[in-house]
C-alpha cells in the first residue's frame, strides 16, 4: 500500500509509541482544529499510516483505506474500536434544549 502524502514518518514512529502524544494530538484536531471525531481519525490514522494504524487497532487495511478516502462512516460501535488505540470512547449525552 502506498503512503499517503501527509505520511510522515518521525511523527508516525512518535504516534506509535506513545499513548500520551496519541491523545493529544488527535484532540487537538478535534479541539483545536474543530474537526469532526471521524475526520480527525480520517487524517491521525494518515499521519500514523494505514499499515501500523492496522496493527495497533486490528481493523483491516481495507476498512481503514474506505474510512478513510471517505466511502465509508463508522457506526458507534465501530467509532470506539478505532478511537480504542487513542485510549480514548465515545459518550453521547442528550440534554433538554433551553425554552425560547
Amino acid at each position: 500500500m502506498r503512503r499517503t502524502s501527509d505520511f510522515d514518518a518521525e511523527v508516525s514512529q512518535r504516534l506509535r509509541r506513545s499513548l500520551k502524544f496519541r491523545q493529544a494530538y488527535i484532540l487537538a484536531y478535534i479541539e483545536d482544529e474543530g474537526l469532526s471525531v471521524e475526520d480527525a481519525l480520517r487524517q491521525t490514522i494518515g499521519d500514523i499510516g494505514i499499515n501500523e494504524f492496522s496493527e495497533m487497532s486490528g481493523v483491516p487495511k481495507q476498512l481503514l483505506s474506505s474510512f478513510r478516502s471517505g466511502n465509508r462512516n463508522l457506526k458507534p460501535e465501530s467509532l470506539d474500536t478505532f478511537l480504542e488505540p487513542f485510549g480514548l470512547k465515545t459518550k453521547i449525552i442528550v440534554e433538554k434544549l433551553k425554552a425560547a
